[in-house]
């Protein structure tokens, strides 16, 4: 989960990541969560039929969706309840220019960057 991350974090050409079916659970998805808010050309991410992703992954999709440029996250078929399911829709709701994107760090140049 970790290659992935890094390589998701320093693509900035990928928009759509689908990773359904793929036997994700709670700790993976904590593994790669820190990588997907360095990525500011991130739109969707895809992480349904993972049984492993349960109520307990809700405060990190809620932080996803505060602070991260995510705009879609798809979490049909996990194990999320779906009174959760739909807190964690309805964050995702916030416009971008809404959220607290954080500033991203390269080498000494620090810059934020919110997508329209």
């Amino acid at each position: 989960m970790e290659s992935l991350g890094v390589f998701i974090q320093n693509n900035k050409f990928i928009e759509i990541i689908y990773l359904g079916g793929n036997y994700i659970t709670d700790k993976s998805f904590e593994i790669l969560l820190p990588y997907l808010f360095a990525n500011t050309t991130l739109k969707k991410l895809g992480v349904s039929y993972n049984e492993g992703i349960t109520d307990e992954s809700v405060p990190l999709l809620i932080d996803i969706a505060k602070i991260c440029c995510l705009e879609i996250v798809d979490i049909k078929r996990t194990s999320i309840t779906s009174l959760k399911e739909q807190q964690i829709l309805s964050k995702f709701k916030t416009p971008i220019d809404q959220r607290e994107i954080p500033l991203i760090t390269i080498e000494n140049v620090k810059s934020a960057s919110k997508l329209s």
